[in-house]
C-alpha cells in the first residue's frame, strides 16, 4: 500500500482537485453503479442514507431550513 502513496504529505487542495474532477467526469456514479451491479444480492439498501439530508445540522439548523 505504501507504494501507492506519495512520500510527502498530500495537500487538501490536491485531494479536492482530483475529487472535483472525478465528480465532473461522473466517476463516482460509475463506481457506485459498478458496486451495485457486482454486489446487488449482498446489499440491503432498506436503511441506507447516502445524501445526508436527514443528518441534523449542528450550527444554525433552523436558519438553513432544516
Amino acid at each position: 500500500m505504501r507504494q501507492l502513496l506519495p512520500q510527502r504529505p498530500l495537500s487538501w487542495q490536491g485531494v479536492f482537485y482530483h475529487f472535483d474532477e472525478w465528480c465532473k467526469q461522473g466517476a463516482w456514479k460509475r463506481v457506485w453503479l459498478c458496486v451495485l451491479r457486482q454486489h446487488q444480492r449482498q446489499l440491503d439498501l432498506s436503511s441506507v442514507q447516502l445524501d445526508g439530508s436527514h443528518t441534523p445540522a449542528k450550527k444554525g439548523g433552523a436558519a438553513v431550513g432544516y
